[in-house]
């Protein structure tokens, strides 16, 4: 594996990108005291280098009205096509992310968005109509807040941000769902595009 060596500007210019990611070559540039031009030779750079992978957007569920649950499994007697079946299931359904452990007391992670907390029972008790003769162990939560932290080995401190604080809730219409879901599949396109 080839060794990447970041100067100063490189750890600003991801820093800068960790805060927002939709930042522009233009506010990047002028944080880091260098040129548009090389600002994006830079970011082209990263990315060639395999350093910078994706853009990840996110979203403050709790200010557009979504509750946040999380359902961890532990599953066990377990196939692997089964196994399969039930990631590719999970996948398929809509307003679920889904983390897969390795290592860990843990096999899966469910985070499901619903507007209702009965919308979550109803996926719960599918779930486990479905493939409870295969949990182990489960565990549910609802989040409240979530924290995100920045790469304290490359910046020296770490940088968090933390989302559903917000007191008020943001009425989305349909175009501005639209948009969030255009953006999420596309978090570096300009506003004008």
């Amino acid at each position: 594996m080839k060794e990447i060596k970041l100067d100063v500007k490189d750890k600003k210019l991801i820093g800068l990108l960790e805060k927002d990611a939709r930042a522009s070559f233009s506010r990047i540039a002028k944080k880091i005291g260098v040129s548009k031009e090389v600002a994006n030779y830079r970011f082209k750079k990263l990315i060639a280098s395999g350093f910078l992978k994706k853009f990840v957007v996110i979203i403050d569920a709790i200010a557009i009205d979504q509750k946040i649950f999380r359902l961890t499994v532990d599953l066990y007697k377990l196939k692997e096509k089964l196994r399969s079946e039930i990631i590719h299931s999970l996948k398929t359904e809509k307003n679920i992310h889904l983390n897969l452990f390795l290592q860990s007391s843990r096999d899966l992670e469910i985070i499901i968005l619903v507007k209702e907390p009965r919308d979550f029972y109803n996926f719960y008790n599918n779930f486990i109509e479905k493939y409870g003769s295969f949990v182990k162990r489960k565990n549910i939560s609802i989040i409240t807040k979530q924290y995100y932290f920045g790469h304290r080995y490359l910046h020296g401190e770490n940088n968090s941000s933390v989302i559903g604080e917000k007191n008020s809730i943001i009425n989305l219409d349909d175009s501005g769902r639209k948009m969030i879901s255009f953006i999420i599949d596309n978090p570096r396109i300009s506003i004008i595009e």
